[in-house]
């Protein structure tokens, strides 16, 4: 088989890395991009050129020799991604919306401390991080503004909030979509350390069954930080002292995940 063998479709903070990890010993990548390529992708989507995404994405495999891609931003070109990849296997992790909201913003407000620099960004990858992460949830929102977060009066964290909220309906609502497409192994992030191992079972028979490759299903993302953004969002929605068009999308969100629940017939809690 030539191409990758298993891609991630999963948002940021949905264990991306944890699966980079459980496979570091195939030829595995995650977050592995240059500013070409984000710059790209949104180029390409922004003219509604796909056939541009799709030459990005072949030279990406055919010149890294890819088995396994972890990155965070393939869930942007998933459509192409399945169409250029038809017997490749696709895995899509979605976590709990209250708890990636606040992790979501908690990542970006550091990515934002990390990138920029008396409120002005440090270099090329910056641009770009801003333009394909921050600006998917609205146009207007810049690093340097998540600096002061934790100044933001209430509105404008319900507003960051609903935006950040809609995304995660998004991928949601393809994720239920797809779910008869035997091509995309979905699943809710407590189940990844089951399903890892059946992946690799499944894509790579070898060492499949090791004891100590389990336990590396597990290790990483029942594990998170609490950063102080987090912390402040946490609060928030915990207090769910939000305008009505905020409470909307976040019980939509619950809803949404609800039916993902039932559609994967995991338990609930």
């Amino acid at each position: 088989m030539t191409g990758p063998r298993l891609l991630n479709l999963s948002l940021p903070k949905c264990g991306t890395l944890s699966v980079h990890e459980f496979f570091t010993d195939r030829r595995s990548a995650h977050e592995l991009y240059g500013t070409s390529v984000l710059t790209a992708i949104a180029l390409a989507q922004a003219h509604d050129q796909p056939g541009l995404v799709t030459q990005l994405l072949k030279r990406r495999y055919e010149q890294s020799g890819l088995e396994v891609d972890a990155s965070g931003f393939l869930h942007a070109v998933s459509r192409e991604l399945i169409v250029l990849y038809p017997n490749c296997c696709f895995l899509r992790v979605i976590r709990e919306p209250i708890s990636w909201i606040s992790s979501y913003i908690d990542m970006l407000e550091a990515k934002a401390r990390q990138l920029t620099y008396q409120g002005r960004l440090l270099n090329d990858r910056a641009a770009r991080f801003e333009q394909f992460y921050l600006q998917r949830l609205s146009p207007s929102l810049q690093l340097s503004d998540l600096l002061n977060l934790h100044l933001w009066s209430g509105e404008q964290v319900s507003i960051l909030i609903e935006a950040t909220a809609r995304y995660w309906a998004r991928q949601t609502n393809l994720a239920l979509e797809q779910l008869d497409n035997p091509q995309i192994t979905t699943c809710l992030l407590e189940q990844l350390s089951i399903t890892l191992p059946q992946l690799r079972h499944q894509l790579f028979s070898d060492m499949a069954d090791q004891p100590g490759r389990q336990r590396d299903a597990r290790r990483r993302h029942n594990i998170s930080e609490h950063g102080s953004a987090r912390q402040m969002i946490e609060r928030y929605l915990h207090e769910k002292d939000f305008n009505q068009i905020t409470n909307s999308i976040l019980h939509q969100c619950e809803q949404l995940h609800g039916r993902l629940m039932l559609e994967l017939h995991f338990p609930a809690i």
